[in-house]
């Protein structure tokens, strides 16, 4: 969390300056804050979105997990 911190407080990026401590305290597990420069979205280029982002659906090196568990 410090480190998000420093980006705000240090000016660098304006468009993050709406985020606070509290906002990034309730971020559950696969939630992120999102902002860009540019993107197709303008809800992206007016400041951070709060996104979900779903759990990945392969294994480390590639491999797919199956819905029976691998049987």
């Amino acid at each position: 969390m410090e480190s998000s911190l420093h980006f705000t407080r240090g000016g660098s990026n304006a468009a993050l300056t709406g985020l606070n401590s509290e906002q990034m305290a309730r971020l559950q597990p696969g939630e992120a804050y999102v902002w860009a420069g540019k993107a197709t979205d303008p809800a992206f280029t007016h400041g951070a979105v709060r996104i979900h982002c779903r759990p990945r659906i392969t294994k480390h090196g590639g491999a797919t997990k199956t819905a029976g568990g691998g049987r």
